[in-house]
């Protein structure tokens, strides 16, 4: 059985940043912490509105509208679940191929 995989989270991200900065760059960790977050919610924004996020090399974000679908709960009851708009992630090839070395 494989390896269980840790989630790493966004504060995981951006320490592991401020550590492996060089030196020459003087960005403190609330400035990378900011930078970081205002990269993130400007893709939430941009998506929401219906456009679509290339970042060359990584991949494309855009948002998707589910359809309404019926469901059945684990005691038998039916129901219905309202239509709802989704953000999807498409890898990029070079992103891909990172996967595959």
């Amino acid at each position: 059985m494989g390896k269980k995989q840790r989630a790493v989270s966004k504060r995981d991200i951006i320490m592991s940043i401020v550590r492996n900065k060089p030196d020459d760059i003087e960005l403190s960790h609330a400035q990378i912490e900011f930078v970081i977050n205002a990269f993130l919610d400007e893709i939430i924004k941009r998506v929401c509105k219906g456009d679509k996020v290339v970042i060359k090399f990584f991949g494309t974000f855009k948002k998707i509208k589910c359809k309404a679908r019926k469901y059945v709960t684990p005691t038998g009851k039916t129901g219905h679940a309202a239509p709802v708009n989704k953000m999807t992630f498409t890898q990029s090839v070079t992103v891909a191929n990172k996967f595959n070395e």
